[in-house]
């Protein structure tokens, strides 16, 4: 059954255009880059994804080769045959997906956000439906360029070829990381001008229209390395003043200048909600952290006791092994990437030689000799945990006690767990 109290989610690819478009781009390089993984991340960063289509004439090896790697995600095939004009094959998908997203308004009505990967002006049509059922769209094309009328109709645009360094599990992101640039350098300007006018301060969702509407319509943070545009948003502390609502919701953003401007400010000292805020501003959410170390730990054991062979393994071949043993379907491929994803950060895996070729989810890997035992890799799941919100609490000015980890972490706050908690903090922060 799904949450109802998480938006549901649509995403329909258009997978020839996505192909087909990284090939242009990329030439024969083109299946390196192409990762429907990277697509789910997304998506599941809006909700719960309950209907996932990718749409091909699945005859061609360009497009058939990359099968297993849908079915494992859940993704439905849809077969659309192409039309041959003259001597070469024709996209025809675009009727197909068209007809199957404005069905889904009348079959799944509690679908909320649709995840359109195309970017094809012919689609601009059923986006405006959408919008008129009030229904909250994210655009993702492959193409260098692509139609403005497309990416203005889509509440949040993003090119593929950022979405493998936002989203992807070799990623670690650091809003230091991103180097300054001439195009960062115009945002900055831009916003700089936006919260002049201003002075009072506004809410961080009129910040990115407003990007959009001075800079371009395809205007997103990712093209600069961002997950989020609060994040965009902190690396730019000479710029704006960043105040968090304790209760979770939208930031404020006021010049940097502002009267007593300190830079992130949470105005609330109630303990539960500024740990809220904490989780949040990690991004614990996007890595479906479990709050209840019982479960969290019982899913670490399991990936143990199948990577920990001392025999080279793939991740894919781990995760399918943990689906078909899981007989209480509580694991998801997308639950195992999350984990796998924290992992990877935590520099746990040594990479076999000579497969520089292969994608990252294909390369074989060994645990670190270090990690012995199921503890062994629980607790370095947990260091990266810590690590993040060692991070995020540095970013508001504040600092991880023992005690308020061990209440992140679901431990009852003893003497022992408070113990284990300083090691984290501490190994977290060398």
């Amino acid at each position: 059954m799904t949450d109802p109290a998480r938006a549901q989610v649509a995403l329909l690819i258009d997978f020839e255009n996505l192909v087909y478009g990284l090939q242009d781009i990329h030439g024969d390089a083109y299946t390196e880059e192409v990762d429907p993984e990277l697509l789910f991340r997304l998506s599941e960063e809006y909700g719960q994804v309950v209907l996932a289509n990718a749409y091909a004439d699945w005859r061609f090896r360009e497009v058939n080769q990359f099968q297993t790697d849908l079915y494992r995600l859940g993704v439905e095939l849809i077969h659309v045959f192409a039309k041959k004009q003259l001597a070469r094959y024709k996209n025809a998908v675009d009727v197909k997906m068209a007809v199957d997203a404005i069905e889904t308004i009348w079959k799944l009505p509690h679908v909320d956000v649709f995840v359109i990967v195309s970017g094809d002006r012919d689609f601009i049509h059923v986006l405006k439906t959408l919008r008129r059922y009030g229904k909250t769209i994210i655009g993702v094309s492959p193409a260098a360029s692509v139609s403005d009328d497309f990416a203005a109709l889509c509440d949040r645009f993003i090119r593929y070829g950022a979405l493998a360094s936002t989203y992807g599990a070799e990623s670690v992101a650091s809003v230091t990381s991103v180097p300054v640039n001439h195009g960062l350098d115009l945002v900055r300007e831009t916003l700089r001008r936006i919260v002049s006018e201003r002075p009072n301060g506004l809410k961080g969702a009129l910040i990115k229209p407003l990007l959009r509407r001075r800079l371009s319509v395809t205007f997103d943070e990712s093209e600069y390395g961002f997950s989020r545009m609060t994040d965009l948003l902190l690396a730019m502390p000479d710029v704006v003043q960043v105040v968090f609502d304790p209760t979770g919701g939208d930031v404020t953003v006021r010049p940097s200048d502002a009267k007593n401007a300190t830079g992130p400010v949470v105005a609330s000292s109630d303990p539960r909600a500024r740990r809220e805020l904490l989780i949040s501003r990690a991004g614990l959410r996007n890595y479906r952290f479990e709050p209840d170390p019982t479960i969290r730990r019982q899913v670490l054991q399991e990936l143990f006791e199948t990577m920990g062979t001392g025999l080279p393994f793939t991740p894919g071949d781990v995760f399918e092994k943990i689906l078909e043993e899981d007989e209480s379907l509580s694991m998801s491929l997308s639950l195992l990437s999350k984990y796998h994803a924290i992992l990877w950060q935590s520099r746990i895996f040594q990479l076999e030689r000579n497969q520089p070729d292969r994608p990252m989810r294909e390369r074989l890997m060994r645990l670190d000799p270090t990690v012995l035992t199921a503890d062994d890799l629980i607790y370095r799941y947990e260091a990266s945990i810590t690590y993040k919100l060692v991070t995020a609490a540095r970013e508001l000015g504040e600092a991880i006690t023992p005690e308020s980890l061990c209440e992140i972490m679901g431990l009852e706050v003893n003497e022992e767990n408070c113990a284990y908690c300083e090691r984290l903090i501490t190994y977290a922060t060398i």
